[in-house]
Order: structure tokens, then C-alpha cells, then sequence
């Protein structure tokens, strides 16, 4: 099997990457929901709770989405959601690698990590939010 690890440096220099993300378009939504604020904080907590569902109970990330308007005014967040589990080097030398799950949103789905997103997310606080973990042998 062939494939790309994601990975970036972020503004701090720690560099994350992930094997593993989730992506899906949200082109239908218009057709299901009213945009407004509400629905798109509760889009994002979707996210973050299918994250905790399919990578396991780890801090999530939410990098700040860009909202666009509609003639009405009503917000709307980027049609592609990417959701993954990232790691990282480890904060205690005694443990395996540092981890979280990534929750964006961004206008195309690719590259995994578009020109849209990518200041955003190297402002990732990964230091105050990841966790360590260990592997249980």
C-alpha cells in the first residue's frame, strides 16, 4: 500500500503528522439546515464527538474555521471536514509520542492541509492541549 503521512511544522516548530483523517463534504447541508451560528457550532461538536468516536477518547482540536455569508447573511462554514489523529514527538521522554484529534474545515479537499487552512493551523497550541501517551505492553 502506498501512502503520504500529513505532517506540518507548526509556528512553535513542533512538527505533528497523521496516517490516519476522516474527510467529508458538506454540500448537502444547505438543503437540511438553516445556516446560522447555532448550526455551525453544532456541526463542529458533531465533529469533535466523531473524533472521540473514531480515534479514541484524546483532547480534540478545533482549528478555527473561515465562515462566508450568504446573500442573507447567514454563516456558513467550509464545505470539506477533516477530522484525524495527529502525534507528535512526546513530552516526557518516558513516554511513546504525543497525540490529539484535528477538527477542520477548509474549501477543497485537497491537499489534506489547503493554503486556507494552513496559518491557522500552525497556530495549533499543541503544547497546552495534547496529551502523552504510552504503549501498554
Amino acid at each position: 500500500m502506498n501512502f503520504k503521512r500529513v505532517e506540518i511544522t507548526l509556528n512553535d516548530g513542533r512538527r505533528i503528522s497523521c496516517i490516519c483523517y476522516i474527510v467529508s463534504s458538506s454540500d448537502r447541508g444547505a438543503l437540511i439546515y438553516t445556516p446560522s451560528d447555532r448550526a455551525t457550532r453544532n456541526f463542529i461538536r458533531v465533529a469533535e464527538n466523531e473524533g472521540r468516536k473514531l480515534f479514541g477518547d484524546h483532547p480534540v482540536i478545533v482549528v478555527p474555521p473561515t465562515i462566508t455569508y450568504d446573500a442573507e447573511e447567514r454563516p456558513n462554514l467550509p464545505p470539506y471536514r477533516f477530522v484525524g489523529e495527529f502525534t507528535s514527538a512526546p513530552f516526557d521522554e518516558t513516554k511513546c509520542w504525543s497525540t490529539a484529534i484535528i477538527v477542520w474545515y477548509q474549501g477543497a479537499p485537497y491537499p489534506v492541509i489547503g493554503e486556507d487552512v494552513e496559518t491557522a493551523f500552525r497556530q495549533i497550541e499543541w503544547n497546552t492541549i495534547a496529551n502523552d501517551e504510552i504503549v501498554d505492553l
